[in-house]
């Protein structure tokens, strides 16, 4: 979500690197035993060779570099067409004058159905008046919001059909290392591209949200240091195949900018609650009380266990601890 309002820049920490020069004809001095004389030796010679230009790099790996390049572009292109810019607006309090002044927000989504359908954050369009959809053809429509607020998830609904979509991807065969590609609108800059990699799978935390105060457990998110920023929450994360494997959500930065640190909401957990919002219109669940993390190997083997989710905290007064699980059981 990326508040409209101006944004100023920190100062830059500028580096300079200093090249040490070896000079050919070098001496070494030798201090004599006897009589504190000196004998000039020679170093032996050493062959330095230049660095090869571009043109003498072996074929077959500059052809490789070219390939991923080219790949990499076309992933690109072919993808941004079904991503939008969303903007929000509310009546804020009136002015002095007796005018009302609107209070709004930006942030990203993408089309996974054709006939009108785009997945985004609850945190980019919950609790907003007016909703706008702005797709890659510049076209504008007013949007229609369904919410899973718990989950931070959202469906807006516009009236088009025949729109460019994205796929899911199965976010249980994703793996960190893979490559991923985050697009949006990060500060309003429409169908950015960054590129970077799977950091980890599986996270779990609890994200303040800043339009209601409300702090919302996320239990399965997908890290990355794609660099992510204020504005690309709602856009896809997507693998090399183009295929969504997560819901860009949060990141983790002292700063407030890309820090290498960011969460995506995994797709399978996205699309099940699209889903579910489209034919029921709601999300109706249970209440189970605790914050899960990934079981650990030494957790696992301390414990006796085999597999499970581990109990990182949970509220006294839930359904969890009310039962008598508690923090540090394995469920």
């Amino acid at each position: 979500m990326n508040p409209i309002n101006s944004n100023s820049k920190g100062p830059l920490a500028w580096i300079l690197a200093a090249g040490v020069l070896i000079g050919a004809g070098a001496t070494a001095s030798v201090i004599g035993a006897k009589g504190g004389s000196t004998a000039s030796l020679p170093l032996p010679k050493v062959s330095i060779s230049s660095p090869r230009p571009v043109g003498q790099l072996r074929t077959e790996s500059l052809e490789m570099v070219k390939a991923l390049d080219e790949s990499f572009a076309n992933l690109a292109e072919s993808v941004k067409p079904a991503v939008v810019h969303i903007r929000v607006q509310n009546s804020g309090a009136r002015n002095m004058l007796g005018e009302r002044q609107a209070i709004g927000g930006e942030g990203s989504g993408f089309i996974f159905r054709p006939d009108g359908y785009i997945i985004t954050n609850d945190h980019v369009v919950g609790g907003f008046e007016k909703v706008t959809v702005i797709l890659f053809d510049g076209r504008e429509f007013p949007g229609k919001v369904l919410r899973a607020e718990d989950s931070d998830i959202a469906i807006v609904k516009i009236d088009a059909k025949d729109l460019p979509s994205l796929p899911f991807a199965d976010s249980n065969q994703v793996r960190a290392g893979e490559f991923a590609m985050a697009v949006g609108a990060p500060y309003g800059l429409e169908s950015t591209v960054t590129v970077g990699h799977v950091s980890a799978t599986q996270r779990s935390n609890q994200i303040p949200d800043p339009n209601s105060g409300r702090v919302r457990v996320y239990s399965d998110l997908i890290q990355t240091d794609t660099a992510i920023n204020v504005g690309n929450s709602g856009g896809p994360l997507l693998n090399i195949e183009g295929q969504v494997v997560g819901i860009n959500s949060a990141i983790f930065s002292p700063t407030g900018t890309s820090s290498g640190i960011g969460f995506a909401i995994a797709s399978n957990q996205a699309r099940l609650l699209a889903e579910t919002l489209i034919e029921k219109g709601k999300i109706v669940r249970g209440y189970l009380g605790i914050l899960p993390a990934n079981l650990k190997q030494f957790r696992a083997k301390a414990l006796g266990v085999e597999k499970g989710a581990f109990v990182e905290d949970l509220p006294s007064d839930g359904p969890a601890a009310i039962a008598g699980i508690k923090k540090g059981d394995v469920v």
